[in-house]
């Protein structure tokens, strides 16, 4: 038994989640501080999404990622890059679930001017959002594709093309719909 034990390759403990203190703007509280959380994606790839830490952030999402494909996608409504992604990838009829999760502003933050609207384009995804308590570290559009619980492809727009993990994805528009 020792010597299968030996053999088995042993991943290193790697940091999936990081978490620091960060200042708020907030002038009706100065110097208050809340966390600032930031997935490690990279790290993500190959876990189950159990392991990830998110489940702590989002914990219905246990229930939504255990069989199948399922694609989680960070959005910030304010990112033109964020609409842009959806209105190419998920504006139509989706043949796999997709978990749209809202990335809030930081407690005390001030909200720049958009012309963008306010929600996305995607009917028939499941909308989430991270909590509002913390700041989050997470550069939108971030995509994770999950199969049967695992993750198979994660990252944000800074770190990878967010259709790399979208490839098996496809969509049907309304007819005479812009493509």
């Amino acid at each position: 038994a020792l010597g299968v034990a030996a053999r088995v390759p042993v991943r290193p403990t790697e940091a999936l989640v990081s978490v620091t203190s960060v200042e708020t703007h907030n002038p009706a509280a100065p110097n208050e501080s809340v966390a600032m959380i930031s997935f490690e994606f990279d790290a993500w790839v190959g876990r189950p999404l159990a392991d990830t830490g998110l489940y702590g952030y989002l914990p219905e999402l246990a229930a939504l990622v255990r069989e199948g494909t399922v694609f989680l996608v960070f959005y910030n409504p304010r990112c033109s890059h964020c609409h842009e992604l959806f209105e190419a990838h998920f504006a139509g009829a989706l043949t796999l679930p997709v978990i749209a999760i809202e990335i809030p502003p930081p407690p005390g933050g001030t909200l720049v001017e958009t012309d963008e609207p306010t929600e996305i384009q995607c009917p028939e995804c499941q909308r989430l959002s991270l909590p509002t308590t913390n700041a989050w570290g997470v550069t939108p559009p971030a995509v994770v594709r999950i199969e049967d619980g695992i993750v198979r492809c994660a990252g944000e727009a800074n770190a990878l093309t967010p259709t790399d993990c979208i490839g098996a994805i496809t969509t049907t528009l309304p007819a005479g719909a812009p493509r």
